[in-house]
């Protein structure tokens, strides 16, 4: 996969991979797709437990955990 960025964006990725010690641009877009999917597990977890939290009460047993996660880490690519 090849991405074309303006040179604002370029110049701004080689200050970070420099800063921040990433081993090059392509370690750096991995950080950041790592960083985004562990975000979006979150917020489907904080979703589910608000949902949860709104309908009535009911006991959450062993099965039920392990779905929930087996289902954030299918989300986080484990």
């Amino acid at each position: 996969m090849n991405i074309s960025l303006p040179e604002t964006l370029s110049a701004f990725v080689r200050r970070r991979v420099a800063e921040a010690d990433f081993a090059g641009p392509d370690d750096y877009v991995r950080h950041l797709i790592q960083e985004d999917k562990r975000r979006l597990a979150c917020a489907f977890l904080e979703e589910e437990l608000s949902a949860g939290m709104a309908g009535p009460a009911e006991e959450a047993d062993d099965a039920d955990w392990r779905a929930i996660r087996e289902e954030v880490a299918v989300r986080l690519g484990r």
